[in-house]
């Protein structure tokens, strides 16, 4: 494993324990949490990406070949569309609790941050899913 990783992941974890820490242990807290958990290990990982495909490219190898732009192509499909549908499942969801249902109700803030992590999470697995069976 690359020091790099190593560094993002630590980075990702005291990132969420901040969060936490700040906005307390509520759900939006916990949400928060993990989401700029999730948002620091992405970036992380992008820029390691980034510093890769730039040392590649200057060594002559092609950064991206068709296969690779096929499955990324999949699965941003994939994760559009199933995360359109999560979208108005929480949308829908928070209008039948607020008008009909003695469900509890989420505010704004926890929607988003919940719709967000779930897109990330399907667009992943989406990818991790194309990989595999490629």
């Amino acid at each position: 494993m690359k020091r790099r990783n190593i560094v993002t992941a630590v980075a990702a974890v005291a990132g969420g324990v901040i969060a936490v820490s700040r906005l307390g242990t509520g759900m939006f807290g916990l949400l928060s949490g993990v989401n700029v958990a999730v948002l620091i290990a992405v970036a992380g990982v992008g820029i390691g990406k980034f510093l890769d495909n730039r040392e590649d490219e200057r060594m002559g190898f092609a950064v991206k070949d068709e296969r690779t732009q096929l499955m990324e192509g999949r699965a941003s499909s994939i994760g559009f569309r199933v995360g359109n549908y999560v979208w108005l499942a929480l949308i829908y969801y928070d209008f039948v609790a607020e008008n009909f249902m003695p469900w509890p109700i989420f505010e704004s803030q926890e929607i988003l941050l919940f719709g967000l992590l779930v897109n990330l999470c399907i667009y992943f697995a989406a990818l991790f899913y194309h990989r595999k069976r490629a």
